[in-house]
């Protein structure tokens, strides 16, 4: 867990450097494949144009902005607080 929560110190502290220096694209493809690794997508979203801009033929960041866009295998079960209440029985309808 300790080497986890490091990674997440060092990758806001990477995008915290590349909004100051948006033209370094060691830092740039640094957070974006990093963050495709420890899957973490909100950063690669934010990170990969910036660095497509800066070199637009790296395959490898193409690859993770595609990964972080894609949608999951299988969506998470809604919180029981937002499941739709069930539906009342349908009885006889009225005369007309």
């Amino acid at each position: 867990m300790g080497a986890q929560g490091r990674d997440a110190d060092r990758a806001a502290e990477l995008e915290a450097v590349l909004k100051l220096e948006p033209q370094s694209a060691r830092l740039a493809k640094e957070l974006v494949v990093n963050g495709a690794r420890a899957r973490r997508w909100a950063g690669v979203l934010w990170a990969a144009p910036v660095a497509i801009f800066i070199d637009p033929a790296d395959a490898e960041v193409h690859d993770a902005w595609a990964r972080a866009l894609a949608p999951p295998a299988s969506p998470p079960p809604p919180p029981a607080e937002l499941a739709a209440p069930p539906l009342p029985e349908a009885g006889p309808l009225p005369p007309r």
